[in-house]
């Protein structure tokens, strides 16, 4: 029978942790980007009935409150999934700042849809 090894077995756990710092580093740094420029989007495409001042305190308080809180509740029950014996603590912010990357990254792709679709006038 052939045993596989994992591809972090030969890492040292303080390894591990930098691999992990890096990465929620990484994380944040681009949620952060695909949040301004959802923030940017969400303004321009805002029904024009709404006053400016409106549509950005609309659009950070959607963007820039709303979803953050959303990642880190959600990130309560998918850090309870094991991943490479590590703590609670260790996998929350990780897991939190991942969930918010991806709903970002679909925002992101949800409004371009929708300026395009504004700017050709089929919306």
């Amino acid at each position: 029978m052939e045993t596989h090894t994992i591809l972090d077995d030969d890492k040292d756990p303080v390894d591990i942790q930098v691999l992990i710092k890096n990465q929620k580093r990484k994380y944040l740094i681009r949620a952060s980007i695909l949040t301004l420029i959802n923030i940017a989007l969400y303004i321009f495409v805002l029904p024009q009935r709404i006053t400016g001042n409106d549509n950005i305190q609309t659009a950070l308080m959607g963007q820039g409150i709303g979803f953050p809180m959303l990642s880190f509740i959600l990130g309560v029950p998918a850090t309870l999934i094991p991943y490479k014996n590590l703590s609670y603590g260790e996998k929350y912010v990780r897991t939190s700042l991942l969930i918010l990357y991806i709903m970002a990254a679909i925002m992101s792709v949800m409004l371009m849809i929708n300026v395009l679709g504004t700017l050709n006038g089929i919306i």
